[in-house]
């Protein structure tokens, strides 16, 4: 995993030695582009803790230009923290892209992120509120602050604790289904090779 020092090399492969680089060395908009593409790719194959880290991380490099701000801030949008900050920055971000020159592809192309950044900041407006109604109706139902981030931590060891189980119950599932499976592949004879999983 590149760290945030590598500037994203680690995108690339990593592990360049220091005179190939020169050689191979991207302009930082490349740069950019490249870490950004990787990062809505994780993002779109679920993997949203490590994509919203690494949204994080190329956010932090000052150079970074507007729209790939703007991207970053809608990916951050939807997640479960911070998406409050991240959706009015992506919709301000996509607004000032708009008052630039740009062809008529490249403005409906901004129009429609931009109107998908401001669906975004309903959407997040409106969580935050219901967040907001339900902490309310909690203090004035006697509860502390205390106990309700109790009570939240709690709920989150839960969830977590239940995603640990169906991860587990489907490994298992996976490993009985290869155990039968492999009895089959002995039963006619026929060898599996590779390490320890089936090549048909």
């Amino acid at each position: 995993m590149a760290s945030s020092k590598d500037s994203g090399l680690g995108q690339l492969g990593g592990g360049f030695p220091a005179d190939h680089m020169k050689k191979t060395m991207l302009t930082t908009p490349a740069m950019f582009e490249l870490r950004f593409k990787h990062i809505c790719t994780m993002h779109s194959k679920g993997e949203t803790e490590a994509a919203e880290t690494k949204a994080l991380e190329l956010l932090a490099e000052p150079r970074l230009g507007r729209l790939h701000k703007a991207g970053m801030h809608m990916i951050l949008a939807t997640s479960e923290t911070d998406f409050v900050h991240h959706s009015p920055e992506a919709v301000t971000l996509f607004g000032e892209a708009l008052q630039g020159e740009m062809t008529a592809c490249q403005r409906a192309s901004l129009e429609y992120w931009h109107a998908e950044a401001e669906k975004l900041l309903e959407e997040a407006r409106s969580d935050q509120s219901a967040i907001d109604n339900e902490i309310n109706e909690k203090l004035k139902s006697g509860m502390t602050m205390r106990q309700i981030q109790d009570a939240q931590l709690s709920e989150m060891y839960e969830r977590l604790a239940r995603i640990g189980e169906e991860e587990g119950a489907s490994a298992e599932t996976s490993t009985a289904a290869a155990s039968d499976q492999d009895a089959e592949v002995r039963k006619f004879g026929i060898e599996r090779r590779g390490r320890g999983k089936a090549l048909f």
